[in-house]
């Protein structure tokens, strides 16, 4: 059984993560922040993951806090994207971790989970 999921694009424009950091709003649940924005010049649903250098000094916690992130989206995508493409179209998105310690998979996937249930109420409630 092969369970891949929908290719994410990733987010890569430095101009469009500037201006995530500048003008996005967020939504914090623990050590998870999701910042988002709509963009009309924006290709398609966008999302990029990073960690606080800060919080994870070691470059391993760091790139290993992003794997689980990365893996608890596209498990998730499918269900959360999917089902209103249309409106998730011009979307970028950044879920960035703050956390002392690498995340454990089940507790980032719940807190993941609740981030994107907020966004995705937040989305309906603009619109």
């Amino acid at each position: 059984m092969n369970s891949t999921g929908p290719k994410i694009k990733r987010l890569k424009s430095k101009i469009l993560i500037k201006r995530l950091f500048e003008e996005g709003k967020n939504i914090r649940v623990g050590a998870f922040q999701l910042l988002y924005i709509q963009d009309e010049n924006n290709v398609g649903f966008q999302v990029g993951v990073g960690a606080s250098k800060r919080k994870l000094t070691k470059a391993v916690n760091r790139n290993k806090a992003k794997r689980i992130m990365r893996e608890v989206l596209r498990l998730e995508f499918e269900s959360f994207v999917c089902k209103d493409e249309a409106a998730f179209s011009k979307m970028a998105l950044m879920l960035i971790y703050h956390g002392n310690r690498s995340p454990d998979f089940a507790v980032a996937r719940q807190k993941i989970n609740t981030i994107l249930e907020r966004f995705k109420y937040q989305i309906e409630e603009d619109e």
